[in-house]
């Protein structure tokens, strides 16, 4: 019998090849991510966000992938239900600059009726506000608590990377909410 070794590609060309992807394919997939983190640094500043929460909303929703679809029926980068994306005005919940305003925009709404507590906002993003507002934070759905113990542990990496690269990068969102967000969360990632 013959000794098969495994032999990983290379990085490059061969990486391509081994998975299937062409250089078009990865180009493309480069300009998405790029646009939409474009637009996520933009309407973080619009709506006084800091732009970590946004990106780390996005990456515990659709890991960066526009088209992504929810059994629930959420769509695109930021997971709208279609009534939150008909409230905000999106036409295509997978166009990214409607999709990432749309979150934003609901992210910045539930920070003022929720006081930039983070929990809550989280938790509404995830549950509907209409539901966390009844609760508060007696709301104790498993899927709910995991989901903003996620975000909010990638939120504080993403802060301490940013601080460690030199600032904000120009984003004015990043000190936009003040304490309020570092307040509401304990440092282990939990609520």
């Amino acid at each position: 019998m013959f000794a098969m070794k495994k032999v990983w590609p290379a990085v490059g060309l061969g990486l391509l090849l081994w998975t299937g992807r062409t250089y078009a394919d990865a180009a493309q997939e480069v300009r998405i991510q790029r646009l939409s983190r474009f637009y996520a640094t933009h309407y973080a500043g619009v709506f006084h966000l800091p732009v970590e929460l946004v990106e780390a909303v996005i990456e515990v929703e659709s890991v960066w992938k526009p088209k992504a679809v929810s059994v629930q029926g959420a769509c695109g980068l930021m997971q709208l239900m279609p009534a939150t994306a008909q409230r905000f005005a999106v036409v295509n919940p997978f166009n990214i600059e409607q999709n990432i305003r749309a979150g934003v925009e609901y992210l910045a709404f539930l920070s003022r009726i929720f006081r930039g507590d983070l929990r809550l906002v989280l938790a509404a993003y995830a549950a509907g506000e209409g539901r966390v507002l009844r609760r508060g934070l007696a709301y104790s759905q498993p899927e709910v608590l995991d989901y903003v113990q996620k975000v909010a542990r990638l939120y504080r990496k993403k802060q301490g990377e940013r601080l460690l690269q030199g600032g904000n990068n120009g984003s004015v969102a990043r000190n936009s909410c003040g304490p309020a967000y570092a307040r509401n969360s304990d440092n282990d990632g939990g609520i």
